[in-house]
């Protein structure tokens, strides 16, 4: 009987987490934008991820909050079926990690925005503008772009499959800073190839070890 519980609490935790993570990737959210959507408390997820026992599953209560605002129930693992996929690309949603130090800053510097979401960039396309792969960006979905801003974007392709770019807004182009000759080419702004995803207004980067 209780090696039965045991596997059962095993067992329910696994989905949890792989169905919070799959939500955190499918909303680019992390788990303190997760948290405050939801309306409960930040330290109910970081208890649960680090369990340091590894049994803490999360309450019917905080399980109903975050389906309502999730987009995929519980305990699915795959977002709804859209008309168009986004691959990663150049940016993809940060992930605080223990102990790295950024968590708080990030949540800092989109403290009092429901629109903020956090990004870690991949690409040099803005490097010759300061933004650095492994840099963590503060992107406002609710933000009107203006010239000289950066933005993230989502380019699609004759078939219907984006990629994520982050690029300086120069209407009616999308362009990069930097040397490398593969990133140069500009990106024509219409209103079905390519959609303005937010505006970064901060970023954040983390310590480089020699």
């Amino acid at each position: 009987m209780l090696a039965r519980m045991e596997d059962f609490v095993e067992n329910t935790r696994r989905k949890q987490i792989a169905w919070v993570r799959a939500i955190m990737d499918y909303r680019h959210w992390n788990a303190s934008r997760l948290a405050r959507e939801g309306k409960f408390s930040h330290s109910t997820l970081s208890k649960f991820f680090n369990d340091p026992l590894n049994v803490a599953r999360l309450e019917t209560a905080i399980v109903e909050k975050i389906a309502r605002v999730g987009g995929i129930p519980p305990y699915q693992t795959q977002p709804p079926q859209a008309a168009r996929g986004v691959a990663q690309g150049e940016a993809s949603a940060y992930r605080p990690v223990p102990g790295d130090g950024l968590g708080d800053a990030v949540d800092a510097l989109s403290a009092g925005s429901n629109s903020a979401e956090a990004w870690v960039l991949h690409s040099r396309a803005l490097e010759s503008a300061g933004y650095l792969p492994g840099d963590v960006v503060v992107v406002d979905r609710n933000a009107d772009p203006r010239p000289g801003d950066v933005v993230c974007a989502v380019v699609y392709d004759k078939t219907g499959h984006g990629e994520t770019v982050v690029r300086l807004f120069e209407h009616p182009f999308l362009v990069s800073a930097t040397l490398d000759p593969e990133l140069l080419r500009p990106v024509l702004i219409d209103d079905d190839r390519v959609e303005i995803q937010g505006v970064v207004t901060a970023s954040v980067r983390p310590r480089r070890v020699a």
